[in-house]
């Protein structure tokens, strides 16, 4: 059986997946910010809170949030400090740069495909 690009459901939400994560990357971009920075900035909204926390809120590995963290810190957009009741661990906190530019972030522009930001 052939594969038809117009019927099959799995080339279709993987064609509508990438066309959503390329205009969120659009999107981001404006804001200084990418996908990655998403979840980082999701976890810290509320206030500084530990690494691990982090990972484990964004249900990624610890390797590939810290990879995310440096280079968030060297932009300039979170400050890490040693975690005063763990002294293994590290508590991330967003900076005023990354908390001005997720304000951006609060109101959509107008999208070159509307309908990602419909609901």
């Amino acid at each position: 059986m052939a594969l038809n690009r117009d019927t099959s459901i799995g080339y279709l939400t993987n064609w509508a997946a990438r066309l959503l994560v390329r205009e969120l990357e659009r999107h981001l971009s404006h804001a200084g910010l990418s996908p990655a920075h998403m979840p980082v900035l999701l976890a810290l909204e509320a206030g500084e809170r530990p690494q691990k926390e982090i990972a484990e809120s964004a249900s990624v590995r610890q390797e590939t949030m810290t990879g995310t963290l440096n280079r968030m810190e060297r932009d300039g957009l979170i400050t890490r400090r040693p975690n005063p009741d763990d002294g293994r661990s590290m508590l991330v906190a967003l900076t005023p740069l990354a908390r001005k530019n997720s304000r951006k972030l609060k109101t959509p522009p107008a999208p070159s495909t509307p309908w990602c930001w419909n609901s």
